[in-house]
C-alpha cells in the first residue's frame, strides 16, 4: 500500500512541476512546433498514467476516448471535404498533420480535467503553482520593463523604454512591453485569470504574498499595453470588488478589511491610465478612424508609389486610395495579395471612401468571407475550410469567429464543447454551494471566454488553455474535496 501511495505522490509532483514550468515554453526562445507537440504528448502521458494509477478512472476514460474518437471522425470528414476547395490563391494546400495537431491541442482542456478529477491535490499545492506563475509571467514582465530591455507587445522588436518613459508622447510600439513572451494577447488573458485568483487569495486567505502578487499583475497588465490587460484588468478588479461586497451583503458575512487593498489598487490603476501605453494605442486608433497619418508616414507612402509605379499600376491604385492607417500593407501584399483578386481590393477601397471604418480585425473577417465566397460550397458552413488554410492567409483575432471559418459549425461545437461543459458544471456548483470561490471560478470562465473572443489567439494555444484549465479543473477539485473556506 505504501508503495502505491509513493507512486501517486511522485506522479502528483511530476504533474505539478509540469504546470509550474509551463509558461517557460511560451517564451520566444522556446516557442515552436516541437515544444508544443512535446507539451501535448506529456499531457497525454499523464492521462495514461492516471488510468494506470487510479482504478476508478478506467471507467471514465472511455468518455475521454469517445471525445478523441469524435474529433478523429471530424478530421477524416474535414480531410475529404478539403479536397474540393477552390481558391484564387496559388498555394493553399491542406496538411492533415498540421490540422490534426491543432485539433489535438483543442482536446487538452478535457484531458486536464480528467487528470485532476483523480489527482489528490491540496489547496496549498494548488496555490504554489499559481504563485510560481505570477513570478514567471507578471514578475518577468515587470523586471524586463524596469531594466529597459524587453520585446515590444506589438512589433516583437527589442524596446529600451520603461515605465519611466510613459506620458512622453512615445508610440505604443516603443513603450508597451511583454517581457520575452510570444503573444501579448495570450499573456493578457492569462493575467486576467491570475488576477481573479489572487483577488480571492487576498480577500479570503488574507496573505501578504497575495498582495504582492496583485501589485505585480496590475503593473504587468499596464505594461503589456493591450486593451484587454489595461482596461479589462481594471474592470475585472473593480468588478470583483463589487461582487465581493454584494456576496458579503447577501450572505450577511463580515466584510474583510483586506478589501481596502484592491480598492486602493484600483484607484492607483485608474490614475495611471492616462499615461499607460494603451492610452497611446487608443489615440492611434482614433487618428486612424479620422484618416489622420503622420507626415513621415505620408512621405513613405509617396516613395512606395514612386518605386512601384512602373511595376504594377494596380498596386499604385491601392497605395493611393486605401487607408493604410487602418489596413497595413501586409494585407494586400502578403496575406491576400492584390494581384490574385483585384476586384476584392477595389471593393475595400470603395467601402473606405464611403466612410466604412475597416480595421485589421474586420479586414481579417472580410478576407475569410471572400475565401468562403470563392469556394462557394454550402458544406463549408458545417466543416469549415481548415485551420491550416486560414492561417496561411490570415489569423482572425477573434476566437469562436475563427473556429467557425476554420472548423465550421460541427468542428466548433466539438472543439469548444469543454467551455460549455464547464459552464454547466460551475453553474451547478454555485447552485449547490454558493461560495465566493465558486463565484470566482464561474467569473474566470466568463472572463476567459470573453477575452478569447475579443482578442483571439487563445483557445487554440496551450499558452492560455493550460493555465485556464488548471485553474478551473484543479480549483474545482480542491474545494469540492473538502478544502472549503467559509
Amino acid at each position: 500500500m505504501k508503495k502505491k501511495v509513493d507512486k501517486i505522490k511522485i506522479f502528483k509532483y511530476l504533474v505539478l512541476a509540469y504546470f509550474i514550468i509551463s509558461p517557460l515554453f511560451d517564451l520566444i526562445f522556446l516557442y515552436n512546433k516541437i515544444t508544443t507537440l512535446m507539451r501535448v504528448m506529456i499531457i497525454l502521458l499523464f492521462v495514461g498514467l492516471t488510468a494506470i494509477l487510479f482504478k476508478e478512472s478506467r471507467k471514465k476514460i472511455w468518455y475521454l476516448l469517445a471525445y478523441y474518437l469524435a474529433i478523429g471522425f471530424y478530421l477524416a470528414i474535414s480531410y475529404f471535404h478539403s479536397k474540393g476547395f477552390t481558391t484564387l490563391l496559388p498555394d493553399l494546400s491542406y496538411s492533415v498533420v498540421n490540422e490534426a495537431t491543432t485539433l489535438l491541442k483543442l482536446c487538452m482542456p478535457f484531458s486536464i480535467l480528467f487528470i485532476f478529477k483523480y489527482l489528490p491535490i491540496e489547496k496549498e499545492e494548488f496555490f504554489k503553482v499559481i504563485f510560481c506563475w505570477v513570478v514567471l509571467i507578471a514578475g518577468s514582465i515587470v523586471v524586463c520593463n524596469l531594466v529597459g530591455y524587453s520585446l515590444s507587445s506589438y512589433t516583437d522588436e527589442i524596446t529600451k523604454y520603461s515605465i519611466f518613459s510613459w506620458g512622453r508622447g512615445l508610440s505604443v510600439t516603443d513603450i508597451a512591453t511583454k517581457g520575452f513572451f510570444t503573444y501579448a494577447n495570450q499573456i493578457s488573458n492569462v493575467l486576467s485569470v491570475l488576477l481573479v485568483v489572487m483577488f480571492y487569495e487576498v480577500i479570503i486567505d488574507k496573505r501578504k504574498i497575495g498582495v504582492i502578487s496583485l501589485v505585480l499583475i496590475a503593473l504587468s497588465c499596464l505594461m503589456l499595453g493591450t486593451r484587454l490587460s489595461t482596461y479589462g484588468g481594471i474592470i475585472i478588479l473593480g468588478g470583483f470588488v463589487v461582487i465581493y461586497l454584494g456576496y458579503a451583503w447577501l450572505l450577511k458575512k463580515k466584510i474583510s478589511r483586506w478589501i481596502l487593498f484592491p480598492i486602493i489598487l484600483s484607484i492607483g490603476w485608474t490614475i495611471l491610465l492616462p499615461i499607460a501605453p494603451c492610452n497611446s494605442r487608443m489615440q492611434e486608433i482614433k487618428n486612424a478612424k479620422t484618416g489622420e497619418q503622420s507626415e513621415e508616414s505620408m512621405t513613405n507612402d509617396r516613395e512606395d508609389v514612386r518605386t512601384m509605379e512602373e511595376v504594377d499600376e494596380r498596386l499604385v491604385y491601392i497605395e493611393n486610395n486605401i487607408n493604410k492607417a487602418t489596413i497595413g500593407k501586409q494585407f494586400y501584399m502578403d496575406y491576400y495579395p492584390y494581384m490574385y483578386d483585384m476586384n476584392f481590393w477595389k471593393d475595400i477601397v470603395e467601402k473606405q471612401k464611403q466612410g466604412d471604418y475597416i480595421d485589421y480585425r474586420k479586414m481579417e473577417m472580410l478576407i475569410a468571407d471572400r475565401l468562403f465566397e470563392i469556394d462557394d460550397r454550402k458544406a463549408d458552413i458545417f466543416w469549415g475550410i481548415s485551420n491550416v488554410r486560414m492561417q496561411k492567409v490570415t489569423n482572425i483575432e477573434r476566437d469562436f469567429v475563427l473556429h467557425y471559418y476554420t472548423f465550421g459549425i460541427v468542428g466548433s461545437i466539438l472543439s469548444l464543447s469543454f467551455y460549455i461543459f464547464m459552464l454547466v458544471v460551475l453553474i451547478k456548483m454555485n447552485i449547490c454551494e454558493f461560495s465566493f470561490w465558486n463565484i470566482s471560478l464561474l467569473g474566470i470562465l466568463v472572463i476567459f471566454v470573453f477575452g478569447s473572443f475579443m482578442t483571439g489567439n487563445s483557445l487554440n494555444f496551450l499558452a492560455t488553455t493550460v493555465p485556464f484549465s488548471y485553474v478551473v479543473c484543479a480549483g474545482k477539485k480542491i474545494f469540492v474535496a473538502g478544502n472549503r473556506h467559509s
